[in-house]
């Protein structure tokens, strides 16, 4: 804040902080974007800003990485082609947001369109999809509060309509995870596992006794 307001320039990455936990660092995160201002024309700036989480999830002993690594080798070729394809990303956004909320109004009025555009957006960020030794999707949800739980089965099931209008491929990524853990021989229980662990690691229940109680 002291560089900003004085017009200084801001630190750069310091060495010493890298590898460090978030809990040990006071971390800031800082971007200066110059702008020329034209009177009577807009002008417009954007910031590219991505975390890597490198390894996303370990689902039974197996580490994965997120599902986007199918396509592309690292998050520099991520973000690089993010920029190039900025403008039709954009683009097919705003058309695609114009079209849900077009629909949400038209099912229940601007106030239901306006609970859908805030639960869409809660839903997705809610949940992690990568991609299993097959390079197939598992999509697992993640509890903010309670237990912390992933791919639990009483989150997947208001979450359904969500995907099942998104991508229903998504559907069978999140039921996969519950499915091979219950006929894994692990799971006891004559009913579906509450979840398959404590996120993020998969590897079997822990809540309320888990396999054992």
């Amino acid at each position: 804040m002291q560089a900003f307001t004085t017009g200084q320039l801001f630190p750069g990455m310091v060495e010493a902080d890298q590898g460090k936990r978030a809990g040990e660092l006071n971390a800031v995160l800082a971007m200066i974007l110059p702008v020329n201002i034209t009177p009577g024309k807009a002008t417009e700036k954007h910031l590219t800003l991505a975390y890597d989480d490198i390894l996303s999830v370990e689902y039974f002993g197996k580490k994965l990485e997120g599902y986007w690594h199918k396509k592309f080798s690292g998050i520099d070729e991520l973000l690089l082609t993010g920029e190039k394809e900025y403008e039709s990303i954009k683009t097919r956004c705003a058309l695609y947001d114009k079209d849900l909320l077009a629909k949400a109004e038209n099912l229940g009025g601007k106030e239901y369109r306006a609970i859908c555009a805030l639960a869409y957006r809660q839903c997705m960020a809610a949940h992690k999809v990568v991609k299993n030794e097959n390079g197939e999707p598992l999509c697992f949800s993640k509890e903010n509060f309670s237990n912390g739980s992933m791919g639990t089965v009483d989150v997947f099931y208001p979450a359904a309509p969500f995907f099942l209008y998104l991508n229903p491929v998504l559907i069978k990524a999140q039921t996969t995870p519950i499915f091979e853990y219950a006929e894994s021989g692990r799971w006891p229980w004559p009913y579906a596992p509450h979840d398959i662990g404590k996120y993020p690691l998969g590897n079997g229940q822990k809540y309320g006794g888990g396999e054992k109680t």
